[in-house]
């Protein structure tokens, strides 16, 4: 997929201040956009959960290494399935505590060197829903 046009891509045209850092495509043609502001990154995916009949399906790592790397150098990274102006207003809006606000009650995943903020709160409200004996079939 070719490189964003800056006067056509959503997310800059309502965030000036933030400039795309970098493009990757996966296998299956989905793509995630990077962009900061110097401070923060917003990655905004389309289409990297499709898969096609017949197509491999390609490792999870690919998606999350680099979000992984960038929560080190960034104070806050959101990734957004699509664009979604209100959602990412939302985010955006609020302080540090109160998007990072979550709890940690799966000791031995939250122990591992990469799980991300964004995995514990799913897997927190998987075992919200589903209680935690199912979670060793997440």
């Amino acid at each position: 997929m070719a490189e964003s046009i800056p006067e056509k891509d959503q997310f800059l045209i309502a965030y000036p201040n933030y400039v795309l850092r970098e493009t990757v495509t996966y296998p299956n043609g989905g793509v995630s956009r990077f962009y900061d502001d110097g401070v923060d990154m917003v990655i905004i995916d389309d289409e990297i959960c499709s898969c096609r009949d017949g197509e491999q399906i390609f490792p999870y790592t690919l998606i999350t290494d680099k979000q992984n790397h960038y929560m080190k150098i960034y104070q806050r990274v959101f990734r957004f399935l699509g664009f979604d102006a209100e959602t990412i207003e939302k985010c955006l809006q609020k302080n540090r505590q109160e998007v990072l606000h979550f709890t940690k009650k799966i000791s031995e995943r939250g122990e591992h060197a990469d799980s991300s903020p964004l995995e514990l709160l799913f897997e927190q409200n998987f075992t919200d829903v589903y209680e935690v004996r199912i979670l060793k079939y997440s």
